[in-house]
């Protein structure tokens, strides 16, 4: 057949010529009306002109494959989509025939936020051909990972500290993992009690020492104090001002009443009972002088003081001093002392003790700051040391002449016997014997 329009031959199943693109038209068909409208349309139309309606119940190879590639751009596309490229113009006179363009999706921020990432993504042909790249991939597994951590974290720093501000962007990544594991521990860290800022903290220091004066059994601190310390349930309990302590001597280490009226220092744990605080005597010190020792007997330092006094002058002047009227508790003390009395020249000097014995009694004892008794008996008992330190025939606890008490303990050189010896003697030996004037004196004993 040939074209109508340029007259060129064509097959005879042509709609369109080949040469001039005219539709062919065909002698032996009639017009053709729309099944929807009504209106005239012409052979190998595939929509009306008037409304639309498709003509024809199915669709040509070419616009199958066109709605296909279209379709499939637009599902493989999570984020900002590029414009598909218009279709190919095909041979048609007409550009009606051209499908109609979808229309564009709104476009969103590059690169797409990794918790918008679809569920399922679907390649391009070209894409479904092609190895995945393995290091985008582990990248991606990563970033993932961290994301997730990063919530976990997150979420229970929101549920464990009240009152706390959740953040703001769940979507704040830590990338680095150093900064992931500090996080990590400060939130599994348990908290612990409360820190006051307390003068005496005796739940980080079991023993403590404190400061005061002794009074009986309490212990009366030179200055309030904050104390911070377990009570007997072991809970911590803080006391913001504690004037005194009660003291403990449960171990019995000490015999506190020869420590009463004194300032000391005592170290030991502290605990509160009640509503009171108590420290446990673990060990004890005077800070306003020595107290005496049982154990005494070293060699210490000594003051000799030549005066006309009584014993009991001697005695309070020593204390005064900052020490106490010499107790000699060795041979190895009492020797030292004689060759200090020899060096000065006092050979001549009736030095008082600090030794006396009690109205009706007959033994001798040393004696405290208080004048109270204590120690072993000095006199009459072979095993003591200086059993044999007495003068002949003493002591006499009397002067039989002049008929007076002689309670108090001192020492003199004694030519009839070549030595030094210890003698019991009366209070005030210038009073009774007035032949001793300027020949008296009393030896003070320092233990520092």
């Amino acid at each position: 057949m040939f074209c109508k329009n340029c007259k060129s031959e064509i097959p005879d199943d042509s709609i369109f010529c080949q040469e001039c693109g005219a539709k062919v038209e065909r002698d032996d068909e009639g017009p053709k009306t729309c099944p929807k409208c009504g209106n005239a349309v012409e052979e190998g139309d595939m929509f009306c002109m008037a409304c639309g309606e498709p003509l024809s119940g199915e669709e040509r190879p070419e616009q199958i494959v066109l709605d296909e590639r279209i379709e499939e751009k637009v599902e493989e596309q999570p984020g900002e989509q590029p414009e598909p490229p218009a279709p190919p113009k095909r041979p048609e006179p007409s550009e009606q025939l051209i499908p109609p363009v979808p229309p564009k999706r709104p476009e969103q921020p590059e690169p797409p936020k990794l918790d918008s990432i679809p569920d399922k993504v679907t390649r391009t042909e070209s894409q479904k051909d092609k190895k995945p790249d393995k290091s985008k991939v582990y990248l991606m597994i990563s970033v993932a990972v961290v994301v997730v951590l990063g919530a976990v974290i997150i979420g229970r720093s929101v549920m464990s500290k009240k009152g706390s501000s959740a953040q703001a962007e769940t979507g704040a990544v830590v990338s680095e993992s150093s900064q992931i594991a500090e996080t990590v521990l400060a939130e599994t860290v348990p908290q612990t009690e409360p820190v006051y800022n307390a003068d005496i903290n005796g739940v980080e220091n079991a023993t403590c020492t404190v400061s005061g004066t002794v009074e009986g059994q309490v212990l009366v601190l030179d200055t309030a104090q904050s104390v911070y310390v377990y009570n007997e349930s072991g809970t911590a309990v803080f006391f913001d001002s504690t004037s005194f302590f009660y003291i403990d001597n449960s171990p019995g280490l000490v015999n506190l009443e020869d420590y009463n009226g004194r300032k000391v220092l005592i170290s030991g744990p502290i605990y509160a009972q009640g509503e009171q605080g108590y420290v446990q005597l673990k060990d004890i010190e005077t800070t306003d002088g020595p107290l005496y020792d049982v154990t005494e007997g070293g060699i210490h330092r000594y003051e000799f003081v030549i005066k006309d006094c009584g014993w009991h002058q001697a005695y309070q002047e020593s204390l005064q001093k900052g020490g106490y009227l010499i107790r000699i508790n060795s041979a190895e003390e009492y020797n030292y002392i004689l060759q200090e009395i020899s060096a000065r020249g006092y050979d001549n000097i009736h030095f008082y003790l600090g030794g006396r014995r009690d109205a009706n009694s007959t033994d001798y004892y040393w004696g405290d700051k208080d004048n109270v008794t204590y120690g072993v008996k000095l006199n009459g008992d072979p095993e003591v040391w200086c059993y044999n330190e007495w003068m002949s025939g003493e002591p006499s606890y009397e002067d039989p002449q002049l008929q007076i008490d002689e309670p108090y303990l001192n020492i003199f050189y004694y030519s009839g016997e070549n030595r030094w010896v210890w003698n019991d003697g009366p209070e005030d030996i210038p009073v009774t014997v007035p032949a001793f004037s300027q020949k008296v004196g009393f030896i003070v004993e320092y233990e520092d």
